[in-house]
């Protein structure tokens, strides 16, 4: 099954003719985007401030949904926004999923669908399980009214009258009025004892089949009561009233669009809930294999003094690919996106090369990484090391040389090691060359139009800037060792190296760090940033690179 984590970030696409891209790391966060908010959560009525903003809040960040292994797709970021309300009827669960999925049965076929799947399943299911789902449905629909007082101040029973048998209802109701019984308790007693209970798979199968046409074979009676007795019977005269969707519902929903439904929830202030919690997520997968990415659906609910009252609508569901889609747009009308390589820089370490791949990955880029390259050439990792230490010079020569050959590579993000700033005469001068900062820089003095015309023809260079303490840990672990005097002559090592690199990793066009992400998405630790959440700050900035070049291209132009 797919797994759904709340407050998380990832990116993901999929283009034609791609290369093999690197295998995305199995974490997600959350990330939050510079976009300003969807205005159509602002006009989404009887919404409370709360569950406005805590919306916002998680079209901001994203919700990021993790495939299945069966899936053959990468770890997708989804925008939540509202696509609308449905009429709030007893049917706008299946209109609301009828639209999140573009499914071409109107809602009331697709309820005849879904009605007919269960009741295939539950032909087929064993005895333990018909079991269960009769608890399930009785605890809905038929409840013990000698409990559940201290959860629910109304309960409610639900009855089935068939249409056929309504006029004899009626009859055997007013024979009992006439010996001089009220009205409501004759009704009460008939109905009880005459109309079909829900109370078990077979009777629910007939009870979500209503949808309040004239199609219908029956009509449904709904007694609530409180604690002191019954408040109040609903005939449904009109015969109107259609079977509202429920978790059976929404699951075989699942297992006939072959994907999960995640049911977005909001509770207000009179639900006592605080704005963190006021809106949740549950979710609802398919009996089967999943072969699609899921569906959300939106959920008002109002807690009212008697009884609660939910309206389904459809959420408008935007992936992050749509977000990097954005930035080839932005690229493209200033240049050729695809022939733009981008070079990572920063202290080596897993994380750094992971944030690499998982960005190739996102932007279908390759991923090369010039230490690995290295190391294959030289024998393996030992080998590098020994070779940097006893050779720095030659060394560098080397990585020299390989770069000047990658660099005319495009759609190529790098993983550069320190020789790529280390070595003023390599990929460092042109880092400083074709920098933003040295663009700028011309553009102010004076013949700027030309000078940036070749900013991302020769590349982005993006330096990550990792806590020395997460490198140091990572360089230990590859070394299995937990000594605390090799941490400290690690860190001393460590720290010395970027005190003499970091000014060159300055230079860089971007710099994202993650100290700085951690703070930006609110995060007490550090630790709680992802690789996704990396990644997509790195997507959001080089499109702010590229705006800042279209917008110094076009204040070049001559009046």
């Amino acid at each position: 099954m797919g797994k759904l984590l709340c407050d998380s970030s990832s990116a993901a696409v999929a283009v034609a003719e791609a290369p093999s891209p690197a295998p995305a790391p199995p974490l997600l966060t959350w990330s939050t985007p510079d976009p300003d908010p969807p205005t159509s959560w602002t006009a989404v009525a009887a919404l409370e401030d709360q569950q406005r903003r805590r919306l916002h809040r998680i079209w901001e960040r994203g919700v990021a949904w993790k495939p299945p292994g069966t899936l053959p797709l990468p770890p997708l970021v989804f925008r939540l926004d509202h696509a609308g309300e449905v009429d709030a009827d007893g049917n706008c669960l299946f209109t609301a999923a009828r639209k999140a999925a573009s499914a071409k049965p109107d809602a009331r076929d697709l309820r005849h669908r879904i009605v007919r799947r269960f009741s295939h399943l539950y032909a087929a299911a064993q005895a333990p399980d018909r079991d269960a789902i009769d608890a399930a449905v009785r605890h809905l629909y038929a409840p013990d009214l000698k409990a559940g007082w201290g959860v629910h101040v109304v309960q409610e029973l639900k009855l089935l009258a068939p249409k056929t048998l309504r006029h004899h209802l009626d009859a055997a109701i007013n024979d009992l009025v006439d010996l001089g019984i009220q009205r409501e308790m004759a009704a009460e007693t008939i109905y009880r004892e005459r109309c079909i209970a829900v109370n078990n798979g077979d009777s629910w199968a007939k009870y979500m089949s209503v949808s309040g046409s004239a199609e219908d074979e029956h009509n449904i009676i709904t007694l609530q009561y409180t604690e002191e007795g019954l408040l109040t019977i609903d005939e449904n005269r009109d015969g109107h009233a259609a079977a509202f969707g429920d978790d059976i519902a929404i699951e075989c929903l699942a297992t006939e669009f072959k994907r999960e439904v995640y049911v977005v929830q909001a509770h207000g202030a009179d639900a006592m809930v605080d704005e963190d919690n006021c809106v949740f997520f549950l979710p609802h997968r398919p009996r089967g294999e999943i072969c699609e990415p899921p569906i959300f659906l939106f959920m008002k609910g109002t807690v009212a003094v008697y009884a609660v009252s939910c309206n389904v609508s459809g959420l408008k569901v935007l992936t992050v690919e749509e977000e990097i889609q954005s930035v080839r747009k932005t690229a493209e009308a200033v240049g050729d996106f695809r022939k733009t390589p981008i070079y990572i820089v920063g202290t080596d370490c897993t994380a750094k090369r992971n944030i690499a791949k998982l960005l190739a990955n996102s932007i279908i880029y390759r991923y090369l990484c010039s230490e690995e390259l290295l190391e294959d050439v030289l024998g393996g990792k030992d080998a590098l090391n020994a070779f940097r230490e006893s050779d720095l010079n030659g060394y560098l020569e080397v990585e020299t040389e390989g770069l000047k050959q990658l660099t005319s590579m495009g759609s190529l993000v790098l993983c550069c090691g320190d020789g790529a700033v280390m070595n003023s005469t390599n990929l460092y001068a042109a880092f400083t060359h074709h920098s933003l900062i040295s663009h700028i820089r011309l553009l102010i003095n004076s013949s700027y139009a030309n000078s940036l015309r070749g900013l991302l023809r020769h590349g982005v260079s993006i330096w990550i800037d990792i806590p020395l303490e997460l490198v140091v840990n990572d360089m230990l672990k590859t070394q299995a060792t937990s000594d605390p005097d090799s941490f400290s002559e690690a860190m001393s090592r460590v720290r010395q190296r970027h005190d003499e690199l970091k000014e060159r990793y300055g230079v860089s066009d971007i710099t994202v760090s993650v100290q700085n992400v951690a703070s930006q998405l609110g995060y007490s630790s550090i630790d709680s940033v992802t690789l996704e959440d990396m990644v997509l700050e790195i997507v959001r900035q080089i499109e702010r690179l590229i705006r800042a070049k279209s917008m110094m291209e076009a204040a070049g132009k001559p009046f």
